[in-house]
Parts: structure tokens; sequence; C-alpha cells
């Protein structure tokens, strides 16, 4: 859900949104890369990481103003990985799988929206998908 209470739904290359108050849907910016199972936290600053889905290795950032999506840094490498906002406004990823015949990994990366860059972070000790 947007600051605006509009949602952001996103997939392939495709991106709607809805608003509950009128219950209708409309286009908005598509993306560059083909995403399916991404994950797609909302940033302190408004925008949306997607990130992910289905060997997508790239991330894209949606800012609501403009309806436009850009590039950014590639994360870990993985698919299905978690995502959770930090207080601190950074996003963890974590666990996923890679590979063609998916390999579950230990990873964990941070995304800085300051810098628009991922870091790697601490290993999980057991590996994990979702």
């Amino acid at each position: 859900m947007l600051q605006n209470g509009h949602v952001l739904v996103a997939g392939d290359y495709t991106a709607e949104l809805y608003n509950p108050a009128t219950g209708r849907w409309t286009a908005t910016g598509s993306m560059a890369n083909f995403h399916q199972d991404a994950v797609a936290p909302l940033l302190p600053n408004g925008q949306v990481l997607v990130a992910g889905g289905n060997t997508v290795r790239l991330s894209e950032l949606y800012d609501p103003s403009s309806g436009q999506f850009t590039a950014v840094a590639e994360p870990c490498g993985c698919d299905n990985f978690a995502a959770m906002l930090l207080g601190t406004g950074k996003v963890l990823v974590a666990g996923g799988t890679v590979g063609y015949h998916p390999v579950t990994t230990n990873s964990a990366e941070l995304y800085d929206p300051s810098t628009q860059s991922w870091a790697r972070t601490g290993s999980m000790s057991v590996s994990a998908h979702r």
C-alpha cells in the first residue's frame, strides 16, 4: 500500500494501481524487467522497491509521484527470498534459491535507499526460502 492509500500491484512487466475508495484500477508505469513472485516493500520515502522474482536478478524503484519505475543495483543473485523493511529504512533480503535446479541459500543482503545499493550482511545459520 502506498502512502496515499492506493495499492500497487506489479507483476511480469506491468503494474496497476488500485484505489480502495473508488474500487477502480488504473495503469501506471511499466517495469523494465520481468518480475514474477517479487518482493515489494514500501520505503520510508514513499517509493517501492521491487526486487527479485523467478530468476530476476534486478531491482527497480517505483516512484508514485511520477508513476515510473527505474532500475537500481542487483541484489544477491537469488530468487524467492524474503524481504523486510528495517527501522533504519534499509531493506533486508534473506535466504532464497539459486540456479536452474534451485539450491536453497543462507545469504542475506541489505538495500540502502540513500545510496540505491546492495551490500552483503551476515549469513543466516540455516538455508531458507519463501
